[in-house]
């Protein structure tokens, strides 16, 4: 199936008919065979100009399909849009990895002042037992086994400076900073950071992870993408296909038989061997429907457009899942650690206290130096304890936070409730 529409534009002269450089016998449709000796010259925008016929090579072509260009147009906005959702996507994950990062800085420097602070207590009570020892109150045996406990307690503070300068390097590398550089965080104490509200109910934390998070926008894009492109292969046999030919240029030539040629009076012409270059333009225009394969290739083409378009969808449904399952995971860890933070907090209270009353006890001769080492045994793994729980509260909020979206802060604030308050 073809239709189409041809327009053309001459000159009021048109030119020879000849091109090139052409030399022998021609014969003319009488059957008179002549020795032509032909040439002509066509300089401007387009190339092979040819008697009335249009240039072969236009100097400017514009080929395209009506249909497929509009509906790419659309499809290109869609893409474009997911793409910056995209961009925006890998900035809150990165911003994230950088936010981790420095906590896990933070929480280095913490557990290296837990090192020094522990190595300071379990010194005391190394210097205690060797005293006692030495005064024959206490056995020998005792001494060493706090001295070891005391070497454990240095190995401890060195494998702390080595974490600290792990997570500096882990912080410099997202920063795109030298290796080389020791940051050191500003943060001098560890405390829980709640980056989302705890009264936040989770129904709302989703509709504000629906509104926010990026993938989703990115693949809705997409899928709205998808469904231009299914338009388009619906309506591609039914769309023109349009090309456009503009030439303009200088064309001239002759022939031996033109200049030597006479006219009826019997005189010689004057015209010359190579005429001079006249102006010459085409403008052509062309329109046609095609289908491809009698049909069956417009067939396939839709097919795999509905294949684009469901596969689009599909993305689109697994993205909306994992945002859900992020928030849910994100925020059951949120109240998980904030629950234990309580418990950490009263473990690192008591086993203080059980250590200064084991310190009094042994002061007062109450009892023997070495005994306090349980106590500072709990007490270093409590007040450990108590940090990590402090550091996986503080991920965990930075994860939800991220999870719905790196929202504003108008989304997440909660004003106080003046009614009920005192």
């Amino acid at each position: 199936m073809c239709a189409a529409i041809f327009i053309q534009i001459f000159p009021r002269k048109a030119p020879p008919f000849s091109t090139g450089l052409n030399s022998g016998a021609l014969q003319q449709a009488s059957g008179n065979i002549l020795q032509v000796n032909r040439d002509a010259m066509y300089i401007g925008a387009g190339a092979q100009a040819v008697a009335a016929g249009s240039v072969s090579i236009p100097g400017v072509q514009y080929n395209l399909n009506v249909g497929e260009s509009l509906f790419r147009y659309y499809e290109l906005r869609q893409r474009r849009d997911a793409a910056a959702y995209r961009v925006t996507a890998v900035r809150n994950q990165i911003l994230m990895n950088v936010a981790i990062a420095y906590i896990d800085l933070v929480a280095a420097q913490a557990q290296r002042s837990l090192a020094i602070q522990a190595k300071k207590e379990m010194q005391e009570v190394a210097q205690i037992t060797a005293a006692f020892a030495k005064t024959g109150q206490g056995l020998p045996s005792d001494a060493e086994r706090a001295a070891a406990e005391l070497e454990l307690r240095a190995a401890d503070l060195v494998r702390a400076e080595a974490e600290v300068a792990v997570a500096s390097a882990r912080l410099a590398e997202l920063l795109n900073l030298q290796y080389s550089s020791r940051l050191h965080a500003a943060d001098n104490y560890l405390v829980p950071h709640p980056a989302v509200p705890e009264l936040i109910p989770r129904t709302e934390l989703l509709a504000i992870a629906l509104i926010q998070r990026p993938e989703l926008h990115e693949h809705q894009a997409l899928v709205q993408a998808a469904l231009i492109g299914l338009k388009n292969a619906k309506m591609l046999p039914f769309s023109p296909q349009i090309m456009f030919g503009f030439s303009s240029g200088g064309f001239g030539g002759g022939s031996n038989l033109v200049a030597g040629s006479t006219s009826v009076s019997g005189a010689a012409t004057d015209q010359a061997r190579f005429s001079s270059l006249d102006g010459r333009t085409d403008l052509d225009a062309v329109a046609y429907w095609s289908l491809r394969n009698l049909g069956v290739g417009n067939k396939a083409i839709i097919n795999v457009a509905q294949a684009r378009w469901q596969q689009a969808d599909l993305e689109l449904l697994n993205t909306l899942n994992r945002v859900r399952q992020e928030v849910v995971d994100a925020q059951v860890r949120t109240h998980t650690y904030f629950s234990q933070l309580h418990l950490r907090e009263r473990a690192v209270l008591a086993g203080l206290a059980a250590h200064n009353e084991d310190l009094i006890r042994i002061r007062s001769n109450e009892g023997h130096p070495i005994e306090a080492l349980d106590s500072l045994r709990l007490l270093k793994q409590a007040r450990q304890d108590y940090v990590e729980t402090i550091v996986r509260y503080n991920k965990a909020h930075f994860e939800l936070y991220t999870a719905l979206g790196s929202p504003p802060a108008n989304m997440v604030v909660r004003l106080v409730d003046t009614d009920n308050s005192p």
